[in-house]
């Protein structure tokens, strides 16, 4: 991408080849790319080894993928002061969860936000810890955070735990009710605050919307004959009307 100068570049693409093998990437700017170089403010975005070295899992210098094509190194580089802004490492398991992340930039920092996660065996999230990797990636230290899911055949949650400072001690314990076409009909807690109930139309339509920011309030919520969301509302205050 080119400046209205005409001369000056913005963002300059790599790709790997034809962008097939690069299609599995999820990279911030689409599909197939495995560098953008901003030039302003001097910033990288890059999969590949930025000595052009070959990686010595795969054998070539996209040091950022592993040999299924699965994101392992993502990093944001700036190259005006030669240090990373953003470094993001992962690891996979055979089926391809994703078991570990490491924060390179905040583990410099001494900072807790590397994450190890543990799946059932059908392959659904039910544990995630945060704080610092050990180093066979298979611990975590200094734990920060922590969640827990209970899942049904169906996938609702039955159970939800988090322990929001890392003490090990589950701050917020819920057990969840849900009916036969997997609305929630109940949130019981044994520890924490008392989340909203969610309710819901004959159509489906959730009518009673728990707050994202104030999980203990809710919002009340109206639609029309074709189940599309009109207005939204708090008590005696509208929060959005929608039009189609």
């Amino acid at each position: 991408i080119i400046d209205n100068d005409g001369v000056t570049h913005l963002v300059d693409y790599s790709y790997l080849g034809r962008g097939g093998s690069a299609q599995s990437v999820a990279a911030p700017f689409g599909q197939g790319f495995v560098v953008a170089d901003y030039s302003q403010p001097e910033t990288k975005w890059t999969l590949a080894d930025l000595a052009g070295a070959n990686d010595a899992d795969t054998g070539d210098i996209y040091s950022g993928l592993d040999r299924f094509g699965r994101v392992k190194d993502n990093r944001w580089y700036d190259y005006g002061s030669s240090t990373d802004l953003d470094r993001i490492k992962y690891g996979h398991d055979r089926a391809s969860n994703r078991i570990w992340r490491q924060d390179v930039v905040a583990n410099a920092l001494s900072e807790p936000f590397d994450e190890l996660y543990s799946y059932d065996g059908s392959h659904r999230l039910k544990d995630m810890l945060r704080g610092t990797l050990n180093a066979n990636k298979d611990a975590i230290t200094s734990q920060a955070f922590a969640q827990c899911w209970s899942l049904d055949d169906t996938g609702n949650w039955k159970k939800f735990l988090e322990d929001s400072n890392g003490d090990t001690t589950w701050d917020l314990n819920q057990a969840r009710a849900v009916n036969l076409v997997n609305e929630i009909t109940d949130i019981a807690e044994t520890a924490g605050a008392s989340w909203a109930t969610p309710a819901y139309d004959r159509a489906g339509n959730m009518t009673t919307i728990p707050q994202p920011n104030v999980l203990t309030s809710s919002y009340a919520a109206s639609y029309d004959a074709w189940n599309r969301l009109v207005k939204l509302v708090d008590g005696a205050n509208t929060i959005a009307e929608y039009v189609y």
